[in-house]
């Protein structure tokens, strides 16, 4: 994984948590977990990312392995939204046959809420065969937990969410 790392602002241009979510992406395609899709965004309720999971056959990447999916006879067959969002932490909520969350909330995940990209990834399998209560607890941070938290602080100070 690249270590490459700008201290994240709440200035103009990207959303401060981006960087995280990337490295999350990073982490969860590595342990062969990768999102159909995924993206970051800002709301009234903070920053989150989210990554989507469905049951279908993924073509193969370049070098010829096929990436995990959720199993089709989990999650109503529709498959599963894993999220961060930044009041909270990480969560999932399996979706509807319209991609949408079949149900208000978000079912928490036993990490921390930045935590480290390796640790989210490493419970991605357990969600996409339908078994996030299995999920070791884990205390892990990413290790720019501290400078993302004030970046964070700053982006609500300046929209005055805080």
């Amino acid at each position: 994984m690249n270590n490459y790392f700008i201290p994240p602002t709440a200035g103009s241009g990207p959303l401060p948590h981006q960087q995280y979510a990337q490295a999350v992406h990073a982490a969860l395609v590595a342990a062969d977990a990768e999102p159909v899709e995924w993206y970051t965004y800002d709301s009234d309720d903070g920053m989150a990312a989210c990554y989507f999971f469905r049951p279908y056959a993924p073509e193969p990447r370049p070098d010829g392995t096929v990436p995990r999916t959720v199993r089709a006879d989990v999650w109503w067959g529709h498959g599963v939204e894993l999220r961060w969002t930044e009041p909270d932490g990480w969560g999932f909520v399996p979706l509807d046959e319209h991609s949408e969350p079949a149900w208000d909330g978000v079912d928490p995940l036993p990490l921390p809420v930045l935590a480290a990209p390796d640790a989210v990834a490493a419970v991605a399998p357990l969600l996409l065969n339908g078994s996030p209560e299995d999920a070791e607890p884990s205390t892990a941070e990413w290790e720019h937990a501290a400078v993302q938290r004030a970046a964070l602080l700053e982006h609500d100070q300046r929209t005055a969410r805080r």
